[in-house]
C-alpha cells in the first residue's frame, strides 16, 4: 500500500491521488496533506545557501509549494510562507500526518 494510488473524489470530479500523498480525517474521510517543515530552516531569497535569508520558519510550519528543482520535495523548493516567496531545502519539508512516504511520478 506503501507506493499505491488511491481512486478519489472531489465533488464530482474523479481521479487518483498516490498513497503517500493522504492523511486521515475522521472515520472514512482522507485529506492530501499539507506540506510542513520539519525543523527551523531559513527562507532564502534565492535556491541555495549563498542567498540571503528573508525569514526563519519554524518547525511544523505549513507552506505552499510552488516547485522544486530536482523532483517533488527533492533540491531546493519554491514555497509561499506569510505573504512571501522564497526557497527552502526540500529534505526540510514532508506531508503533516501522511502515514507513507511520498514519491511523486
Amino acid at each position: 500500500m506503501g507506493g499505491g494510488w488511491c481512486a478519489v473524489q472531489w465533488k464530482k470530479v474523479k481521479g487518483y491521488v498516490q498513497v503517500g500523498a493522504l492523511a486521515p480525517s475522521g472515520a472514512n474521510d482522507v485529506i492530501v496533506a499539507p506540506i510542513v517543515t520539519t525543523d527551523i530552516v531559513n527562507l532564502r531569497k534565492g535556491p541555495g545557501t549563498n542567498w540571503p535569508s528573508l525569514a526563519v520558519i519554524p518547525s511544523g510550519t505549513q507552506v505552499d509549494v510552488a516547485y522544486c528543482s530536482q523532483g517533488w520535495l527533492y533540491g531546493w523548493c519554491k514555497v509561499r510562507y506569510e505573504g512571501q516567496t522564497g526557497f527552502v531545502n526540500g529534505l526540510i519539508l514532508q506531508r503533516q500526518n501522511a502515514p507513507y512516504g511520498t514519491t511523486f511520478y
